[in-house]
């Protein structure tokens, strides 16, 4: 199970939850190319996330910079803003939301620079949906959403705890 602090049960749990908690993550897309936003959007509200689109790079700023999101994804050729510039004014304003750059863009000095500039994962076109739903798993994991889900599963020992103390109280009367 590597470093989790959980057991195997409780990981179970914690991947049920996450489940259930999915429905209240947002995502910011910011894609100028329709027809994959589209793609994209329809995948991630099949997982029950909670998507905001954007096809220019001006919008998704405004976008990021006044919403609290859970992940937001980028593409880097984006008209008005770049996908890089939104990652640099994101990272100056909140250092703490995950970005995924999702891009055609694929030289290793892309990946460096974007990294170095404060992305958390890097994906090139054409992509496996498959692939960018783990990775999108992972990212929230890590980030703000796994907190959530520790919360969760907290909330839902006690529950179990107070569960138990009831029904020994109604055997004991």
């Amino acid at each position: 199970m590597g470093c989790s602090p959980y057991g195997q049960k409780e990981f179970k749990l914690i991947n049920r939850l996450f489940v259930e908690v999915s429905s209240f993550m947002r995502i910011l897309l910011a894609e100028d190319e329709k027809k994959v936003a589209d793609i994209i959007v329809r995948g991630l509200k099949a997982e029950r996330y909670a998507v905001d689109v954007h096809h220019d790079g001006q919008s998704a700023w405004e976008a990021a910079s006044t919403y609290d999101y859970d992940l937001i994804i980028l593409d880097l050729m984006l008209p008005g803003l770049t996908g890089t510039e939104i990652l640099e004014k994101v990272r100056r304003k909140n250092q703490h939301v995950p970005i995924l750059i999702l891009t055609a863009r694929d030289s290793v000095a892309d990946k460096i620079k974007n990294f170095e500039t404060g992305a958390d994962d890097y994906l090139t076109k054409p992509f496996a949906f498959a692939e960018l739903q783990v990775r999108i798993k992972a990212l929230l994991r890590r980030g703000r959403g796994y907190r959530n889900l520790t919360y969760l599963l907290l909330k839902a020992q006690r529950l179990a705890a107070t569960r138990t103390q009831l029904v020994a109280f109604q055997k004991a009367a």
